[in-house]
């Protein structure tokens, strides 16, 4: 029964683990797209006068 518990509660922090990484890279990605927008939207009119 104690092993039993001790699998369970591996088990629940590896998903837990795994289940926070998702998190993390949704956040570096807006973040990386906020910092670029402006760059994108002064870039596109240049490009497009040329």
């Amino acid at each position: 029964m104690t092993k039993m518990i001790i699998i369970y509660v591996t088990f629940a922090r590896v998903l837990r683990f795994i289940g926070v990484w998702p998190h993390i890279a949704a956040h570096i990605l807006l973040l990386a797209v906020l910092v670029a927008w402006p760059q994108i939207i002064l870039w596109l009119p240049m490009t497009m006068m040329k």
